[in-house]
């Protein structure tokens, strides 16, 4: 078993960037090629902390425009969203938090390049103490074939959360199943940020370890989901653990530096396939203390 590695935001995980770098494409995006005929571009707009609601809201509309816009000028589809926004669960204006206002750019953003309606899977974090903290980034994969997405029958799907979420509800898929003839992770499930929530509750706040087991339970629920079974809620911990034991690639956003230590250990031993990379980030629910992502799939193509 792998000792799980650190990772530090805003980097796109090892899987979705492995064997390529970084090239400037247009003034405020970069972008790099994991495999044949996909992309993964990430747009940037500095001093985001320092942003008013209205600031905020607007640079996440203009960099979802440009990443919808330049994934459809290269007639590529968006198959997964990483989205890090500085101060995420801060006051801001009428809203509670921060991350509601980026709910609204972001919904706006998809609207003006013409994919309202569209569920892409995606995450959401804010990074405490990085040094490129200030900068909302945006990054993008995407590929020549649209994903199928998937929710968790143990979850209300994000974008038909009530107005305690927001005006503006998450526009985004728990996690979204490629192709089978995909050439770069062909037939991987997709799992977007996962959290110890049910329906549309966080459940045992303050709890650390009550919360991990809570969020491998969800990861197992939506695996089996995407590969259409169906694994009953309160099913027993060797029957997620089959489902668990697909993943190959996890990452996991951890709110308290100090338990990165305890996190990794303990979706180590869950997830015992996976290589497991964990993150200092702030979580878009203030009582959440980690959030997992992650792939499964049969093989990854090397890139």
């Amino acid at each position: 078993m792998e000792e799980p590695r650190r990772e530090h935001a805003p980097t796109p995980p090892a899987w979705a960037s492995r064997g390529a770098a970084w090239e400037s494409a247009f003034p405020g995006l970069r972008s790099l090629q994991p495999a044949p005929g996909h992309s993964l571009v990430e747009a940037v707009a500095p001093a985001a902390d320092t942003a008013d609601p209205a600031g905020l809201q607007d640079a996440t509309r203009l960099a979802y425009r440009r990443l919808l816009r330049r994934a459809a000028d290269a007639r590529l589809a968006p198959l997964r969203f990483w989205n890090y926004v500085p101060g995420i669960t801060e006051p801001a204006g009428d809203a509670a938090h921060r991350y509601m206002v980026f709910n609204a750019g972001r919904a706006a953003g998809m609207a003006e390049a013409g994919f309202a309606g569209r569920r892409v899977a995606a995450s959401a974090v804010g990074f405490p103490g990085d040094a490129d903290a200030p900068r909302l980034t945006v990054q993008m994969l995407a590929g020549p074939a649209p994903a199928e997405p998937a929710e968790n029958p143990r979850q209300v799907p994000a974008w038909r959360y009530s107005d305690r979420f927001g005006d503006v509800p998450p526009a985004f898929a728990r996690a979204a199943r490629l192709p089978a003839s995909a050439g770069f992770l062909p037939g991987a499930l997709l799992l977007a940020g996962t959290a110890s929530v049910v329906g549309e509750e966080s459940l045992h706040p303050g709890d650390l370890a009550a919360q991990a087991a809570e969020t491998c339970t969800n990861l197992a629920v939506l695996l089996a989901a995407g590969a259409g079974r169906a694994l009953a809620p309160g099913a027993a911990g060797g029957e997620e653990d089959v489902h668990l034991a697909r993943l190959r690639d996890l990452r996991v956003y951890v709110k308290r530096a100090a338990d990165l230590p305890a996190v990794g250990r303990m979706l180590q031993a869950r997830c015992p396939a996976a290589s497991v990379s964990l993150m200092h980030a702030e979580i878009c629910r203030p009582e959440l203390l980690l959030e997992a992502e992650g792939v499964s799939s049969e093989r990854l193509a090397e890139a």
